[in-house]
């Protein structure tokens, strides 16, 4: 890695336990990574803090920060891909509700 670097950040599609680091459930960009602690691991081999997120959540955050949502106090973020998904955000943080999966549009149907 570059040196100055202060963290990793990784934003994986699925769901995510943001303290722990593991992706609970993956799509099928990522076979085999539920249950994977990806954080840990990571940062086992970087020696760097790591931050690991749903992946709309990480763009959302993005926007949020320096983009077209900057300013914004509510914002409904919709990523159409390979997939769909959404992040929701109020007061400029991630809503994620009791099982982490808030303003997630995917399984909907």
């Amino acid at each position: 890695l570059a040196s100055g670097a202060a963290f990793v950040g990784i934003g994986a599609p699925g769901t995510v336990d943001t303290r722990t680091g593991t992706v609970r459930s993956a799509t099928d960009l990522l076979p085999g990574w539920a249950g994977t602690a990806v954080g840990p691991a990571v940062e086992a081999a970087t020696g760097l803090p790591v931050l690991v997120d749903n992946d709309v959540n990480v763009l959302a955050l993005g926007e949020l920060r320096r983009g077209a949502a900057a300013g914004h106090d509510a914002v409904l973020y919709v990523s159409v891909g390979t997939g769909v998904g959404g992040a929701l955000a109020l007061g400029g943080r991630i809503v994620r509700g009791a099982r982490g999966v808030a303003g997630e549009l995917g399984h909907l149907a």
